[in-house]
């Protein structure tokens, strides 16, 4: 009558990461096969990548004898967060850029390839690229995402008023040196693109 092993076999599971799958490894026995999910069996020792669920391996020795089944569960992939997204606010004359991110609950995020924190908005940017990458509570990090912030735009020098001083029977006026694209306001009043008042 055949006699069948009471021993457990040793197996080890590597759980998945954010990149990798779950996998497993048996300390084999010299003469000794394994069926992993009843398959066929073999001298594999090894076995990556495995999907999640529950896995039986089973070992047959020289004489023919079957093990006890040995069961291990390998659990889900932890989750990827999403690329973050980003509300970007370009410069003016006299801001600079900003950003805005939508986040993730227990999201934190790198700004540049700084540490990772909780912040989401970030003020005052130099022009450039920006890029952003989100981590999750399982410790796995999002695709990066670049933004661009523009450049300020310049700000044009102080006009260059010509005054014509008023007579006795003429009164004062001015005449501005005017630069192409340029508007100008007279007092306070509307931006137009009359260089000549009196």
């Amino acid at each position: 009558m055949t006699e069948v092993q009471t021993c457990a076999l040793p197996i080890s599971p590597v759980q998945p990461t954010c990149t990798t799958l779950g996998s497993l490894t048996i300390t084999g026995v010299p003469g000794e096969t394994y069926s992993l999910d009843n398959g066929a069996y073999t001298t594999t020792l090894v076995y990556d990548p495995l999907a999640a669920g529950s896995h039986t391996v089973i070992a047959l020795n020289a004489a023919g004898c079957n093990s006890p089944a040995s069961t291990v569960t390998i659990l889900p992939s932890p989750p990827v967060p999403a690329a973050p997204t980003i509300s970007v606010t370009q410069p003016t004359c006299t801001t600079l850029g900003s950003i805005s991110i939508t986040g993730g609950a227990g999201e934190t995020y790198s700004f540049d390839g700084g540490p990772y924190q909780s912040t989401t908005n970030y003020g005052s940017l130099a022009a450039g690229p920006h890029t952003f990458v989100a981590q999750n509570s399982s410790g796995c990090f999002s695709p990066s995402v670049t933004i661009n912030i523009q450049p300020s735009p310049p700000i044009p020098n102080a006009p260059s008023v010509s005054p014509v001083q008023p007579t006795c029977t003429t009164p004062g006026s001015a005449v501005v040196s005017g630069v192409p694209g340029e508007t100008y306001s007279l007092d306070g009043s509307a931006f137009s693109i009359i260089t000549n008042y009196n």
